[in-house]
């Protein structure tokens, strides 16, 4: 028993370690799968901080593996079931240094069930877990601010090639 636990866990970790653009179709690797861009589908659902229903949901996805010291975009993909003419999105985190350009945004999520996309530039400064926090904030008087909460894992910055 112990034996399979530990062949289980050794097996989980190989499996997650495992870089999705050498991951092979029925044998063959695609030659696009280095330089296509993430698509909604492999959007992640970012972790809902406050309570109640949201008006907004939030998926993120992260193009490249966070560093320390290394400029990560975010593109955060906002869903409204009802229309939004102006959002209000503001990012921040403890341990993170965001692009001024994007850490506010007013969006406008017209159509209900589609999805408007807005990229922040973040940066971790220690290697390590930080947390980005994103808060959207409705239009209206009393409109209730939805926060969401996404995990980035940074790593240490690559150490310089040898000469």
């Amino acid at each position: 028993m112990r034996y399979g636990l530990l062949l289980l866990v050794a097996l989980s970790v190989a499996g997650c370690s495992r870089d999705p653009s050498t991951s092979t179709t029925t044998g063959t690797t695609k030659a696009s799968d280095g330089n296509r861009a993430a698509t909604a589908d492999e959007s992640v659902a970012a972790v809902l901080q406050t309570s109640g229903r949201a008006a907004v949901s939030l998926r993120f996805v992260i193009t490249s593996k966070p560093a320390a010291g290394v400029a990560t975009p975010v593109r955060l993909d906002f869903t409204a079931a009802d229309p939004i003419a102006q959002l209000a999105v503001r990012a921040e985190g403890a341990g993170l240094t965001i692009d001024a350009a994007g850490a506010t945004a007013m969006l406008a999520l017209t159509e209900a069930g589609k999805t408007v996309s807005h990229t922040v530039m973040v940066t971790p400064q220690a290697a390590g877990f930080s947390e980005l926090l994103v808060h959207a904030l409705p239009p209206g008087d009393g409109a209730a601010e939805i926060v969401y909460a996404i995990p980035l894992m940074a790593e240490a910055p690559a150490a310089p090639a040898a000469k």
